[in-house]
């Protein structure tokens, strides 16, 4: 058993106080039925403990005007950075999947699992974006 393996439990355990549950779901190729021929495209979901943190990036180096709405309010939750937990995932996260954050589906853009040993991950960080 790898060492690595209580810092997954205390990450998963800071992530879970400190974050919210999302729904995280991938696209499923499908199988095409010989009868009709059509392919039902149901896609996989499962629920993922992550904190999600302002892109810090987008504040510093961009002006305001690239953040106004079409109603002309402020929008600085275009891209956000996040932190997965990795325990009890039923699939790896990847870059594709989507995430539902504030009453919208947001595509995970990049993910990158952290792996001190190259086998155990701890956690998943990246970012994601509002489509």
């Amino acid at each position: 058993m790898s060492k690595y393996i209580r810092l997954q439990g205390t990450a998963a355990r800071l992530i879970k106080s400190n974050g919210g549950s999302f729904q995280v779901r991938k696209p499923n190729p499908g199988t095409p039925d010989p009868v009709t021929g059509t392919v039902s495209r149901t896609p996989v979901v499962q629920a993922v403990d992550a904190v999600i943190l302002l892109f810090g990036g987008q504040v510093k180096n961009n002006p305001i005007e690239g953040f106004l709405g079409e109603n002309g309010i402020r929008v600085l939750s275009k891209m956000n950075n996040i932190i997965f937990s990795a325990s009890g995932l039923d699939f790896p996260l990847e870059p594709g999947q989507e995430i539902y954050y504030e009453d919208s589906w947001w595509i995970i853009e990049y993910v990158s699992p952290l792996k001190p040993d190259g086998k155990t991950t701890v956690i998943y960080k990246g970012f994601i974006r509002r489509p």
